[in-house]
C-alpha cells in the first residue's frame, strides 16, 4: 500500500511538502465544517425545544380549558399540551446530546490535530527553506572554485604557448609593476582639482572644500542602523541638510536650497541611504556624507604620504591602492597567487559539500519522520470523523423513533465511509513523486571520485574501483548471501528486503561507507543485515541515474504494452534483451549480479507470487525510474514487471547482453567520451604538425588523455624483464557462455567472504570467486596515470582543442618524445589509440564470478 513516506518527494524538497499540507489543511477545514453543521443543528434543535416547551406552558387561559372541570374535550387538549412537552423534551435532549458526544471531544481533539499539522509543516518547511540557502550557496562556492582552476590552466596555457625567451625558455606573462611614486602619480591624477557646480554656481577645489567644511561643522550628523547592512556613520536628514545649507550659505529660496542639495547628491558628495537618487526635503529620509567630503573637511585625515587614505576615500582607487599597500603576499608569482586561490576555494568548496550533504540526510530523515507521523493523524481524522458521523446519527435516532428512516439513511452514509481507501485515493490523487534522494556531491574540477561512494555515476564509480561491478555492490550482496543462513527461517530471510529501516539509521551506514574506499566487513558486521539490506536500496536511488538507465524508462514500457500475453513472452523478452543492449557495460553488470543474488534468494526460500510481487515492487523502483516523477508514471507497473522477467528469463537476457559486452568497450554508449576522443585524436595530430611546420627538434609529450575504453597497461608490464608481473588488460578475444553469470574481466576481487563458523552450509559462487582472485590481484604499484586525472585532462583538451587537422605523415615527431610507453608511433598506431579494440581476454584475469550457483541454508 502506498504511503506518505514514499510519495511526496520532489527535487527541491519544498513543492511535494506544500503540496501535502494543503490537503492536510483541508482536512482541518471539513474537520471545522463537520463541527459547524453540529453545532448549528444542536442550536436549532434546542431553539426548537424552549419554543415548544412556551408553547406548551402558555397554552392555558383562565378562561378557558382551565375553567372546565372534565370534558372530553379538555383531556384531549391536555394530551396535546403534554405531546408538546413531551416533542419539546425530545428536541433539547438531541441539542444535549450533540454537545456531549459530538461539539466538545471532537472539537478539542480537532484544535489538537489542528495544531500537529501547523507545528510539523513549520518545522519542516522551516528545515527545508534553510537548507536550500545553504545549498545555493554551495552552487555558488562551486562557480568560484571552478573559475580559479579556469584562470590557473588559462594561466598555465598561456606560459606554456608564450614567445621563448633568449634563453630559449617560455617566457612568461609580463607582470605590470610600478613603484609607489608611480602609484602617486596615478592617485594624484585621480585626484586632480575639478570645478563643482552646486546651485548655478561654479565651485573650485579649494573654494568647495572650505564650503563642506563649513556645512559639516554646522551640521547635526548622527549613526543610522540599518537591518542587514548595518550601521552608517557621518548621516544627516534631508531637512537637516537644506537648513543648514540655508543658514551656511545665506540662501533664502527653499528651492535653490533643495536644488544644491540634489547637486551634492548627483557629485557624490552624499549618498541616499536607500534606494534611488533624488534629493527631498524630508526629516525621514536620512543621506550619509561620503569620504569625499568628509576628507575635504578636514573630518578623516590622509596618511604620511598624503595618498593612501585619500585613495581609500575614493571607490574607484581605493581598491587598487588597498590591495598594493596591504597585500600578505608581496613576493607572490602570479601562478603561485592562482594556485593558492583555487586551493583556498577547493577547500572552502568541499567542507561546503560535507555539510550541505549531512544537512540534506538530516531534513530526509526528519520528514521521513513527520511524514509518517502526519499519515497516522491523517488516518485517525478520518477515522474519528466516521465516529462523529455515528455519533450524529445515534444522537438524533435514539430520540425520535419517527425519523427512524432518516437515520437510516445517514447510517448508510456512514457505513459508507472507508478510512484506509480514502486515504489511499488520496495518496493516488494528489502524491508528487516516490522518494529520490537528490545527493549533493561534490564535483572535483578533475574527476577525482576518490572520497565518495554514493551519488556517483555507476560506471564512473566502477572505475575508479577498477571493476565493473562496484565495490560497494559485491561487497554488501557477498555479506548478504554470507548472513542468510544465520536467520531461522525463509520468512526471515524474506522479510530482510521488505522491511522498513528508520532513514536515521541508514544514514548512519551511509555515512560510513561514503568516503570512496572498499567496503570494510568489519563496518558491516555492526549493522543488522537489514539495515546493510536498506543502505543497498538506497545506494542504488541515489545514483544520478537508474541502474536501467532512465532514458529506457519508456521503451521498456512500450514493449510491456505491445507483448501484454504470457503466449508473447519469448518476443518480450528478445525486445527487452535487444533494449537493455544500450546499457553501459558497468551497468549490464552490476544488473547481472543483482539478478543472480535475488533469484536465488527467490528459488531457496520456495518464494510465493506474494512475496515476488511485493520484492519486485520494492526492488523494480531502485533498478528503473522515469526521468520526472508524473501522473502518468505512477501507476506504471513494468518496472517489477521488468525485475520479475529479469529473474524468470536471466539467462536467455543475459546470454545476449554477454555477447554483444564483450565485443564493445567501456565506453561505447557514452557519446560524450566519443567526442573527447575525437577532440584529442585532432589535438595530437595539430601538435604534432606545429613541430613539422617550425621545425623543431624536441618531440611533444603524449597526450595527457587516456580514455577509459584504451588499453590500459603497467609500466613495469611493458618490460617483462623488470621482474615485476604487473597487469595488462587487452582486447584481444572474446568470451561468452550462456551457462555462466557475467564475467568482469578487468576487476580483480578485493574483499573475501567466508562463511561464519557457526553456519554448516556450502559457501556461494561469490565467496569462492573472491577467494580465488586474491592472490592474482597483487601486482604491485601500478604507473599508470589514474583514470580521474585522464579525464581531467581530456576536459581540458575538449576546451582548448584548436580546430586544426593535418595530414597522417606528420605524426612521425610523436615518437620523439614518448615518455615510457612505445618508441615510436605513426599514423596508424594513433589511430588504433584513439580507437581502441572491443574485445577482452576473460581467462588470463581472475576476478569476482558471480555465479547462478545453488545455496543452501540450513
Amino acid at each position: 500500500m502506498s504511503n506518505f513516506s514514499d510519495s511526496f518527494w520532489t527535487d527541491d524538497l519544498s513543492s511535494g511538502l506544500s503540496k501535502l499540507f494543503a490537503k492536510l489543511s483541508q482536512g482541518i477545514v471539513e474537520n471545522e465544517e463537520v463541527i459547524g453543521l453540529a453545532k448549528r443543528r444542536a442550536e436549532s434543535e434546542e431553539t426548537h425545544g424552549n419554543r415548544l416547551m412556551q408553547i406548551a406552558r402558555e397554552s392555558y387561559r383562565k378562561d378557558g380549558f382551565h375553567s372546565d372541570d372534565g370534558a372530553s374535550l379538555r383531556q384531549a387538549f391536555e394530551g396535546m399540551v403534554k405531546e408538546t412537552e413531551q416533542s419539546a423534551a425530545c428536541h433539547l435532549k438531541i441539542a444535549s446530546n450533540l454537545n456531549s458526544m459530538v461539539l466538545r471531544p471532537f472539537g478539542r481533539w480537532t484544535q489538537e490535530h489542528a495544531s500537529r499539522v501547523h507545528t510539523s509543516e513549520k518545522e519542516l518547511q522551516g528545515k527545508v527553506k534553510e537548507y536550500g540557502k545553504h545549498h545555493a550557496n554551495v552552487k555558488k562556492l562551486r562557480s568560484t572554485y571552478f573559475n580559479k582552476c579556469r584562470l590557473l590552466e588559462d594561466f598555465e596555457e598561456e606560459n606554456k604557448l608564450a614567445f621563448p625567451g633568449p634563453d630559449g625558455q617560455s617566457t612568461p606573462t609580463k607582470q605590470l609593476k610600478k613603484t609607489s611614486e608611480d602609484i602617486t602619480a596615478d592617485i594624484n591624477s585621480v585626484l586632480d582639482d575639478e570645478p563643482i557646480e552646486l546651485g548655478e554656481v561654479v565651485y573650485s577645489a579649494s573654494q568647495l572644500n572650505v564650503l563642506l567644511e563649513s556645512l559639516i561643522k554646522a551640521i547635526a550628523m548622527k549613526d543610522v542602523k540599518m537591518p542587514i547592512l548595518g550601521t552608517f556613520e557621518h548621516v544627516s536628514s534631508g531637512s537637516a541638510l537644506v537648513e543648514c545649507i540655508q543658514k551656511v550659505m545665506g540662501i533664502e529660496s527653499l528651492g535653490t536650497a533643495e536644488a544644491i542639495g540634489q547637486d551634492m547628491l548627483n557629485n557624490g558628495l552624499i549618498r541616499y541611504l536607500g534606494v534611488g537618487s533624488t534629493f527631498a526635503n524630508s526629516s525621514v529620509l536620512n543621506y550619509q556624507w561620503r569620504d569625499k567630503a568628509l576628507v575635504a573637511a578636514g573630518i578623516i585625515k590622509t596618511g604620511p604620504n598624503g595618498f593612501a587614505s585619500r585613495a581609500a576615500a575614493m571607490p574607484y582607487v581605493g581598491e587598487y591602492v588597498s590591495s598594493y599597500v596591504t597585500q600578505d603576499h608581496p613576493n607572490e608569482t602570479p601562478q603561485q597567487r592562482l594556485s593558492r586561490e583555487a586551493t583556498q576555494a577547493n577547500t572552502v568548496y568541499r567542507e561546503s559539500v560535507r555539510k550541505v550533504d549531512a544537512q540534506r540526510t538530516d531534513v530526509e530523515a526528519t520528514m521521513m519522520e513527520h511524514l509518517q507521523f502526519m499519515e497516522r493523524c491523517e488516518l485517525d481524522r478520518l477515522k474519528a470523523l466516521k465516529a462523529v458521523m455515528m455519533d450524529i446519527s445515534a444522537a438524533i435516532s435514539n430520540v425520535i423513533p419517527g425519523m427512524k428512516s432518516s437515520m437510516d439513511t445517514m447510517l448508510l452514509f456512514q457505513e459508507s465511509i472507508n478510512p484506509a481507501g480514502d486515504l489511499k485515493y488520496m495518496i493516488d490523487s494528489y502524491r508528487t513523486g516516490n522518494f529520490a534522494p537528490k545527493v549533493v556531491v561534490y564535483e572535483n574540477y578533475y574527476n577525482n571520485v576518490d572520497d565518495q561512494t554514493f551519488g556517483i555515476d555507476l560506471e564512473l564509480r566502477a572505475r575508479q574501483d577498477r571493476k565493473r561491478v562496484p565495490n560497494i555492490v559485491s561487497a554488501i550482496l557477498s555479506y548478504m548471501d554470507e548472513n542468510y543462513p544465520l536467520f531461522g527461517s525463509d520468512a526471515e530471510r524474506q522479510k530482510i528486503w521488505l522491511k522498513q529501516v528508520p532513514l536515521q539509521l541508514v544514514h548512519q551506514l551511509r555515512t560510513l561507507l561514503n568516503d570512496g574506499k572498499p567496503v570494510d566487513k568489519k563496518v558491516l558486521l555492526d549493522f543488522d543485515p537489514i539495515i546493510v539490506a536498506a543502505a543497498f536500496k538506497l545506494y542504488l536511488l541515489e545514483l544520478p541515474d537508474s541502474a536501467i538507465s532512465r532514458s529506457l524508462y519508456e521503451p521498456i514500457k512500450s514493449i510491456y504494452s505491445n507483448y501484454t500475453s504470457e503466449d508473447d513472452s519469448e518476443d518480450r523478452i528478445t525486445a527487452i534483451s535487444n533494449v537493455l543492449q544500450q546499457l553501459k557495460v558497468s551497468n549490464i553488470a552490476t544488473l547481472d549480479a543483482i539478478t543472480i543474488h535475488f533469484g536465488r534468494l527467490l528459488e531457496l526460500t520456495n518464494a510465493d507470487p506474494a512475496y515476488r510481487a511485493a520484492l519486485a515492487k520494492t526492488l523494480g523502483h531502485c533498478l528503473l525510474r522515469p526521468k520526472t516523477d508524473s501522473n502518468l508514471t505512477h501507476q506504471d507497473k513494468h518496472p517489477y514487471r521488468l525485475f520479475l522477467d529479469l529473474v524468470d528469463f536471466k539467462k536467455e537476457i543475459f546470454s545476449s547482453l554477454k555477447r554483444v559486452s564483450t565485443t564493445r568497450p567501456r565506453s561505447a554508449t557514452d557519446e560524450k567520451d566519443r567526442r573527447v576522443r575525437t577532440e584529442e585524436r585532432n589535438k595530437a595530430i595539430s601538435q604534432a604538425g606545429k613541430r613539422l611546420t617550425t621545425g623543431t627538434t624536441g618531440g611533444i609529450t603524449s597526450s595527457p588523455l587516456r580514455l577509459e575504453s584504451y588499453t590500459v597497461e603497467a609500466t613495469a608490464s611493458a618490460n617483462p624483464e623488470d621482474g615485476h608481473p604487473g597487469s595488462r588488460i587487452s582486447r584481444s578475444s572474446r568470451h561468452s557462455s550462456e551457462d555462466t553469470p557475467f564475467q568482469i574481466p578487468d576487476e580483480p576481487a578485493d574483499l573475501t567472504r567466508s562463511t561464519p563458523s557457526s553456519a554448516s552450509f556450502p559457501v556461494s559462487d561469490h565467496s569462492h570467486g573472491m577467494e580465488q582472485s586474491v592472490s592474482s590481484i597483487d601486482h604491485g604499484p601500478m604507473k599508470t596515470p589514474s583514470l580521474s586525472r585522464s579525464v581531467a585532462s581530456g576536459h581540458r583538451l575538449s576546451r582548448h582543442t584548436r580546430k586544426e587537422s593535418l595530414g597522417p605523415n606528420h605524426l612521425a615527431h610523436e615518437s620523439s618524445s614518448s615518455t615510457g610507453h612505445r618508441a615510436s608511433v605513426d599514423a596508424e598506431a594513433l589511430e588504433r589509440q584513439v580507437a581502441p579494440s572491443s574485445e577482452l581476454p576473460v581467462s588470463s584475469i581472475k576476478g569476482i564470478s558471480l555465479e547462478d550457483g545453488a545455496l543452501e541454508f540450513d
